[in-house]
């Protein structure tokens, strides 16, 4: 939808000059709708897309001799290729990384959301615990790069080391560290437990750079590639004064957001089809469309966002 409108992946909102703004009821959406409605009659579309799961587009896609699947709405190769299985698959060798299409009106634009990177918790010390202290103090240090390292990738010398001189990373630079390939099993965290990832953490791993190699399991030269592809949408982020930050709100009106949320998008993605499966004319019933989603609450849910939004530092 991006070349036509802005539409990030999650919420379907942004910012505009401070507004909150839901992307679906825009002219934009509109126009993309009627592209994708034609997609539809030309029959690029399978009409499966709307109901299939991931589990189920990569066994259609795999089952036979060749790839059925030209194309695919996903955030990594695996939503429609098997990566896992042994021997390997080389099926998903097949497929490239889009770069984020201009529209007819020249808008070239890439969602993003950079508060995903300070995923926040809350972490509690037991009233039982006989020693409070060291247990914070074991918090902290998984804080750490050390404790970071250890958490998500295991022991030092064991499951990985120190890179050597012409080790190269995912960046296309010297490399930090590289794993040895020895069973983690129970030895470390991986993402389930508190880190924090620096980018010489992600991007200073010791990569081969050819993703495709025959020594090369599909799990890390996917990595490579959608790295080089997000190369590509960065160059065309939208401004970060138009991302919609997650907020904070009191417990009455997340309550009521929560509800509204789930009744809101479900009633869109119902219409959603309807229009591109040509079972609703997208002209003659857009003010339709427009108000049922009013019906359901769309004005209400866009005010307490926007309290939210207000009463955040991010409008500042």
């Amino acid at each position: 939808m991006a070349p036509f409108q802005l539409t990030p992946e999650n919420n379907k909102l942004y910012v505009d000059n401070g507004a909150v703004t839901y992307a679906p009821v825009q002219d934009g959406y509109k126009e993309g709708l009627k592209y994708l409605n034609k997609m539809y009659e030309e029959g690029l579309i399978n009409p499966e897309s709307f109901t299939q799961d991931k589990n189920n587009q990569i066994n259609v896609n795999e089952a036979g001799d060749v790839a059925v699947i030209g194309a695919f709405l996903a955030q990594r190769p695996g939503y429609a290729n098997d990566l896992t299985t042994i021997p390997n698959s080389e099926r998903w060798e097949q497929y490239i990384a889009l770069p984020p299409l201009e529209g007819p009106a020249g808008q070239r634009i890439a969602a993003w959301n950079p508060y995903v990177m300070y995923q926040t918790g809350m972490t509690f010390i037991s009233s039982q615990c006989e020693n409070p202290e060291a247990a914070f103090r074991f918090i902290d240090y998984i804080a750490t790069e050390e404790g970071s390292m250890r958490s998500a990738l295991g022991i030092k010398g064991v499951h990985w080391n120190d890179a050597v001189e012409g080790e190269i990373g995912l960046d296309g630079k010297p490399a930090v560290y590289t794993r040895t390939g020895a069973d983690s099993t129970n030895m470390n965290w991986g993402q389930l437990m508190g880190l924090v990832r620096l980018p010489s953490m992600i991007n200073g791993e010791a990569t081969a750079q050819d993703p495709y190699a025959a020594d090369v399991k599909p799990l890390s030269g996917r990595i490579l590639v959608m790295y080089n592809a997000s190369l590509e949408h960065e160059k065309v982020r939208q401004p970060l004064e138009s991302v919609m930050p997650d907020l904070y709100m009191t417990e009455e009106n997340a309550a009521e957001m929560s509800l509204l949320n789930t009744t809101i998008n479900d009633a869109q993605k119902e219409m959603l089809v309807q229009f591109i499966t040509g079972v609703k004319d997208i002209d003659a019933e857009w003010d339709t469309y427009k108000s049922t989603l009013e019906n359901v609450g769309l004005s209400r849910y866009l005010e307490l966002l926007q309290v939210a939004y207000d009463a955040s530092s991010f409008s500042k």
